[in-house]
């Protein structure tokens, strides 16, 4: 897709739509809600991770990012070969608080596996060929929009 060349509150006007509101990682991940439409329920759109190195996640609402982060994991991967190998790795400190809180508060559980990666694909599936695609229009030539194309296609 070509991109034509956008002045510069045109671009702003764009990024507005996304609403950047907490760290991911230490490293430079972030989380940010995408207002691609008009909705009033803030909570219910779809939260982005935007990843240090390139990589991107879609959430479909808050409520599944905060089950998300009950694994408490900054890759949303628990069951990975390195936590296979080091099956005595700790929860960081208020996991067990955090996990309380949120069944207590929302009736939410900690993701199985498979709903950890349901939760994933579903976000792709439902918008990760839309964002893609607009963030294309206007976006750094320097973001490798292919590879995202590739992965949510296959959502």
């Amino acid at each position: 897709m070509g991109r034509s060349c956008r002045c510069g509150s045109e671009v702003r006007g764009q990024l507005d739509r996304l609403t950047p509101f907490a760290q991911a990682t230490g490293s430079g991940s972030f989380y940010a809600l995408w207002h691609h439409d008009d909705r009033a329920d803030l909570a219910t759109l779809p939260v982005i991770r935007f990843g240090d190195e390139g990589d991107l996640d879609i959430i479909d609402g808050l409520r599944n990012l905060l089950r998300m982060l009950a694994i408490d994991d900054e890759w949303f991967t628990p069951w990975d070969e390195e936590r296979a190998a080091d099956p005595d790795e700790e929860h960081s400190p208020g996991h067990e608080a955090y996990v309380a809180w949120l069944k207590e508060t929302f009736g939410l559980t900690l993701p199985t596996e498979a709903e950890a990666d349901e939760i994933l694909r579903s976000g792709g599936r439902t918008y990760g060929v839309r964002f893609v695609e607009w963030l294309a229009e206007f976006g750094s030539e320097a973001i490798d929009f292919d590879s995202w194309r590739k992965e949510f296609d296959g959502c």
